[in-house]
């Protein structure tokens, strides 16, 4: 599939989800590659071949409790993370079901199949009283997410560290424990824990993120309100505090990368 299909069927995918939000008052922001490519692109990052946005705890649970009657499973199909027999990471994803992008057989048995499309990224923005408390979180999400990767289909110990292998070697003997729904369970309960509260609020973080990015925190200012930005052919919702995001992001987001940097990052999976 070349990177024009891959483009039109994202764009399928991200107009779907705005359709979906607008008429469901779900408040979502284009996010990370996606929101770099409105700002320089005006669209797509020529080279990139996903797409992500972000939603707050409290419009992401109103999107969960409506993406069954809202979306045609057919053709597109809202994957949260609970419902996988096996473990890769615990985004929620909305695939499209017509094509299929990644061919091989690999793909077709891992995860029920949910890798072998096309799919919209959905991030979770999740409350943080302080920096300080987010470190005893942070701990608390790693060593959850140590015990779901003993789902894997294959855990590749080279990408570890020496007492980092000894640490998930351990953990994931004893995550085969417990259900992968129930430590899934476990993941979303830590990961909201701060949701509703009436403290005062300063940070968010994205409590979905891959593990090696769940440090980060955002102003949660910076997710206060939307404006709307032409991406391709369509008006879609960013924050209007994308430049303090991007740059948090990227640093200076409006530099190229270099030459051999621009490829697609999503083509063959890990898995």
């Amino acid at each position: 599939m070349d990177i024009e299909r891959i483009h039109e069927i994202n764009l399928l995918l991200l107009k779907k989800l705005d359709e979906v939000c607008r008429k469901n008052n779900i408040k979502y922001f284009l996010f990370n590659g996606t929101l770099l490519g409105a700002i320089r692109d005006n669209g797509f990052i020529p080279w990139d071949d996903d797409c992500d946005v972000a939603m707050k705890r409290e419009d992401y649970e109103k999107f969960k409790a409506i993406s069954k009657k809202e979306f045609n499973e057919e053709e597109m199909e809202v994957i949260f993370p609970e419902r996988n027999n096996t473990f890769h990471d615990f985004i929620t994803r909305i695939i499209y079901k017509k094509e299929v992008y990644r061919k091989e057989k690999i793909y077709e048995d891992y995860n029920e199949g949910v890798f072998k499309y096309l799919w919209v990224d959905i991030f979770i923005l999740d409350d943080v009283y302080s920096k300080e408390s987010q470190k005893i979180k942070n701990y608390k999400l790693k060593f959850i997410y140590g015990l779901a990767i003993s789902y894997r289909r294959k855990i590749n110990f080279k990408e570890y560290r020496f007492l980092e292998k000894i640490v998930i070697f351990i953990l994931s003997k004893i995550g085969k424990i417990y259900k992968l729904e129930t430590i899934y369970s476990m993941y979303e309960k830590e990961a909201k824990k701060v949701y509703g509260k009436k403290e005062k609020i300063e940070f968010l973080y994205v409590s979905n993120y891959p593990i090696i990015y769940i440090d980060m925190l955002y102003r949660k200012n910076w997710f206060d309100n939307v404006e709307e930005k032409i991406f391709e052919d369509t008006k879609f919702y960013i924050s209007k505090n994308y430049k303090e995001i991007l740059d948090f992001d990227y640093g200076d987001y409006m530099e190229l990368p270099k030459k051999e940097e621009r490829v697609q990052t999503h083509k063959i999976l890990k898995v």
